[in-house]
C-alpha cells in the first residue's frame, strides 16, 4: 500500500487547509472587529465630546447675545464672534444627529421624542432665535423679548436638556463599551480555544504523522527493497556512527564481506525472478544467523549491489571474537548449502545449490576510517574468491602488499572441514 495511502495524506492536507483557513478568517474577523470597535470608541468618545460643546456654546450664545445688548461700542465684533458660535451650534446639532442616534431609543426619543418642544425643536428654535437678535430688524421691546427667551432657555429648560444628553451619551458609550468588551474577550477566548482544539487535533497529530511518515521515507531510504535488509547507504551511515560515537567498540566489531558464487549463472539459467527468490532467501539466512547468536551486542545486514552483501557485528567479549567469528561462517555455510526451492516462471517449483565467499576483517584501531575497513574486508573477500567457491578469508596485513601467496592467506573455513 502506498505511503500516502498509510497516512491518509490528502485527508491531512485537507484538515490542515481547514485549520489554516480558521485561524486565518477568526485572526482577519479579530481584526476587523477591533477596528470596528476602535472606531466605535473613538465615536463615541467624540459623541460626548460634542454634545459637551453645546452646552457650552448654548452659554456662550446667551452671553454674546447679553453683551450685544448692553455694550453697542462692540456690536460688531461680538455679532460676528456670535455669528461663528450659531454655526457651531448648528452643525454640531446636525452631526449629533446623523451620527448619535446609534447609542440607543433613549438618546433619539430624547431628541425627536412625541414630548413637545424635544430637544431637537429647542435647539433649532434656539439657533432660529439667535440669529433673529443677529439682524437688527427688531425694536427694543422685541429685542429685549428675544434676550429673555434665549437667556430662559441657556440657563433653564434647554440647559437641562443639553445636560441629560451629555448624561445620555456617557451611559450609552459606558454600555457599549463595556458590551464590546466582553465581546472582544470572548471572541479572544473563542479564538483560543480553536487554536487549542486545532493543535490538540490537527497540527500535533499531523505532526506526528509527519514525524512518522519522515521516519519511514529514512527507513525507505536505507533498506533494499528486495530482500529489506539495509542498503549499503544505510550500512555505512550507522557504521560510521559507530566509528565517531563508539570507539572502543570498533576493537570487537566485525566485518563481513560476502559473495555469492556464480550467481550470475543462476540467473542466467532460471531468469531474474528466480534470482530475487535466491537473493531473498539469502538474506534471511544471513539476518537470522545473526539474530540468532547471542554474543552479539549489535549486528547490522545489508545488500550493498547485485548480490553481494555486507554484514557487520559487535561481538560481546573481545577474548570470543575470534571463535564468534568462525562459528559464524560455519553456520552461514550449512545454512545456505542447502538446495533453495525456487518458482520458475511457469510456476514449478526447482531447487537450486547456492555457496557464498566471504571475507572479513577483524576489529580495528579506533584510528582506521570506515573506507579502509570495507576495503580490507573487500580485499579478503577477493582472495576468498580466488580460491573457489564456498571459501572465508580473514583479512591479514600481508594483503596489502604484493607478491601474496596462497600461504599468507588465513581461511577461516573451507567446505571439505564440514563435510
Amino acid at each position: 500500500m502506498p505511503l500516502q495511502n498509510d497516512f491518509q495524506s490528502t485527508n491531512l492536507l485537507r484538515r490542515y487547509f481547514v485549520a489554516v483557513t480558521a485561524l486565518v478568517l477568526l485572526i482577519f474577523g479579530g481584526y476587523l472587529f477591533h477596528f470596528e470597535t476602535s472606531r466605535k470608541s473613538a465615536l463615541d468618545q467624540e459623541i460626548i465630546n460634542v454634545s459637551g460643546q453645546q452646552r457650552m456654546l448654548s452659554q456662550r450664545i446667551a452671553l454674546l447675545a447679553h453683551w450685544l445688548s448692553h455694550d453697542e461700542l462692540k456690536n460688531n465684533w461680538i455679532s460676528s464672534i456670535m455669528v461663528e458660535n450659531i454655526k457651531d451650534f448648528e452643525h454640531n446639532h446636525r452631526w449629533i444627529t446623523s451620527n448619535g442616534m446609534s447609542l440607543g431609543p433613549e438618546i433619539e426619543s430624547h431628541y425627536f421624542g412625541t414630548s413637545r418642544p424635544n430637544l431637537d425643536q429647542r435647539t433649532q428654535e434656539f439657533a432660529r432665535v439667535s440669529k433673529n437678535l443677529l439682524s437688527g430688524k427688531q425694536n427694543l421691546t422685541q429685542s429685549a423679548k428675544i434676550l429673555k427667551y434665549i437667556e430662559v432657555e441657556a440657563s433653564g429648560p434647554f440647559l437641562k436638556d443639553l445636560d441629560r444628553a451629555v448624561k445620555l451619551f456617557e451611559v450609552a458609550a459606558n454600555g457599549r463599551a463595556e458590551r464590546l468588551d466582553i465581546i472582544q474577550r470572548l471572541a479572544v477566548a473563542t479564538t483560543l480555544i480553536v487554536l487549542f482544539i486545532e493543535i490538540l487535533f490537527v497540527f500535533y497529530p499531523g505532526y506526528k504523522k509527519m514525524q512518522f511518515l519522515i521516519q519511514r521515507l529514512n527507513i525507505k531510504a536505507s533498506t533494499d527493497d528486495l530482500t529489506e535488509l539495509e542498503n549499503r547507504s544505510g550500512s555505512l551511515a550507522r557504521l560510521r556512527a559507530l566509528f565517531e560515537d563508539s570507539p572502543k567498540k570498533i576493537a570487537r566489531t566485525v566485518l563481513f564481506a560476502v559473495d555469492l558464487d556464480d550467481f550470475k549463472g543462476l540467473n542466467d539459467t532460471f531468469g531474474h525472478p528466480a534470482g530475487d527468490q535466491i537473493l531473498q532467501n539469502v538474506a534471511h539466512v544471513m539476518k537470522q544467523t545473526l539474530a540468532n547468536d547471542e554474543r552479539l551486542d549489535f549486528y547490522c545486514a545489508s545488500r550493498t549491489g547485485g548480490d553481494e552483501f555486507i554484514l557487520w557485528a559487535c561481538v560481546s567479549s573481545l577474548f570470543d571474537q575470534k571463535t564468534v567469528v568462525r562459528t559464524l561462517c560455519q553456520q552461514l555455510d550449512q545454512r545456505l548449502n542447502k538446495p533453495i526451492k525456487i518458482r520458475l516462471l511457469d510456476h514449478q517449483i526447482h531447487e537450486c545449490n547456492v555457496s557464498v565467499s566471504i571475507g572479513y576483517v577483524l576489529g580495528q584501531s579506533p584510528h582506521t576510517s570506515v573506507e579502509t575497513f570495507l576495503s580490507r574486508a573487500d580485499m579478503a573477500l577477493y582472495f576468498s574468491k580466488s580460491r573457489g567457491k564456498g571459501v572465508a578469508t580473514e583479512f591479514t596485513s600481508v594483503m596489502e602488499h604484493s607478491g601474496l601467496t596462497q600461504k599468507t592467506l588465513n581461511p577461516a573455513f573451507e567446505r571439505p572441514e564440514f563435510s
